[in-house]
């Protein structure tokens, strides 16, 4: 057998597989968002008419399908984190080359968000409570010098994480909502709780397992 090395994949080749990378990642997280935020649409339109229509006879199905939606947008959640991992070092490696390379073209994104980052964290601390209160979205009070970071300006370091992070929360307070209300019209709400609670505990089992 040849003891030969493998071949090299050369290094600009390799900046732009991590390039296609990274975009096919994110368009994955997109198309699964519009599937996930349409699907739970229809989902609760669906649900809120029938708890309208009939709410005895359609409360513990909307229960279950309550409790269906806030797993699939967990789900959703786990594989969105996952695929932003992946992206994140392909970023890494991709910085890794331009610095070989001398270019900066992925690297002023990643310190432009850093520097972003660390001017609002700094008016958070240092500005008046409504600053504190909404992480630092607020300017500072007068006589507070500005953080050395505060050159970015209104630089928009928030991406899709952060948008995906709200569908999600959005989508488990609306069907936590619906569950509610299927609980409370259901005939026996009792029933419908130790059905629910049922239904979880495989779905917890299998969100636990590494």
């Amino acid at each position: 057998m040849s003891d030969a090395p493998a071949p090299q994949i050369p290094i600009l080749d390799e900046y732009k597989l991590c390039d296609e990378r990274t975009s096919r990642l994110e368009g994955y997280v997109w198309q699964t968002a519009s599937l996930l935020g349409i699907a739970s649409i229809l989902g609760l339109i669906t649900t809120g008419r029938d708890l309208a229509a009939s709410p005895h006879s359609a409360a513990l199905p909307s229960a279950l399908g309550s409790v269906f939606g806030i797993v699939a947008a967990l789900v959703w959640w786990r594989f969105a984190r996952r695929w932003w991992s992946i992206q994140h070092l392909m970023f890494e490696r991709m910085r890794e080359i331009e610095a070989e390379a001398g270019s900066r073209m992925a690297r002023i994104v990643h310190e432009r968000d850093a520097e972003a980052l660390a001017n609002r964290r700094y008016r958070q601390l240092n500005g008046h409570w409504l600053s504190r209160t909404f992480n630092g979205y607020f300017a500072l009070p007068p006589g507070v010098e500005p953080h050395p970071s505060a050159r970015v300006g209104d630089y928009e370091y928030r991406g899709m994480r952060e948008a995906s992070r709200l569908l999600v929360y959005t989508l488990v307070v609306l069907w936590v909502c619906v569950l509610a209300t299927s609980i409370a019209s259901c005939p026996q709400p009792a029933l419908a709780i130790v059905l629910l609670i049922g239904s979880l505990i495989p779905g917890l089992i299998i969100w636990r397992q590494r």
